[in-house]
């Protein structure tokens, strides 16, 4: 699949990278970023209309892209997982979508969870299991375990893994990348 990426990204006509804060805020964010404008550089993808690394936290971008699509951009930092909570209960989050955590088991103050979770409007988790969060959720999406797909998965030392699918997914579940593709497409 990372190999698939890198040849689609590679051979494309025009190829462009977007990235958030996220990745320049990890330890490694400085040669992350620099991988990624190498990257850029290697298959011809900079200097030319359609193409380019596009580093969303910059104003300057943000403005560019909101008058291009008509579509502003948030330009302020997501809530925390305990500000999810809070403000999930004083209404003012509507929806979440949980994809493979069970909060209500692992979170500290599980009541307190359960609280915030109950005062959505519209709970989505997608799960291989039915969890507890799962059980609260208005709609529960099924998903794969890592035995039914392939891809990589990045360990807490920042080292990729790659994967290969070991059996075929049960009947009505589907990847998580899938999932979410399908979502974005309606």
């Amino acid at each position: 699949m990372v190999k698939e990426a890198a040849i689609a990204y590679a051979t494309a006509k025009n190829s462009m990278e977007f990235h958030g804060l996220g990745v320049t805020e990890q330890e490694q964010g400085s040669k992350t970023v620099m991988l990624i404008a190498d990257l850029a550089m290697i298959t011809g993808n900079i200097g030319r209309k359609g193409v380019g690394v596009n580093p969303l936290a910059d104003e300057k971008n943000q403005k560019f892209y909101t008058e291009k699509y008509g579509v502003t951009h948030p330009t302020k930092p997501g809530l925390k997982i305990p500000e999810m909570f809070e403000a999930a209960i004083n209404k003012e989050l509507k929806g979440l979508w949980i994809i493979g955590e069970d909060i209500v088991q692992t979170d500290p103050n599980s009541a307190h969870v359960v609280e915030a979770m109950n005062s959505l409007e519209l709970l989505v988790v997608q799960e291989i299991f039915m969890s507890e969060t799962a059980k609260l959720a208005t709609v529960v999406l099924p998903g794969t375990t890592f035995l039914e797909k392939d891809g990589t998965f990045t360990n807490t030392e920042r080292r990729i893994q790659r994967v290969n699918k070991a059996v075929e997914p049960l009947p009505g579940t589907k990847p998580d990348g899938v999932i979410v593709t399908d979502m974005i497409k309606y």
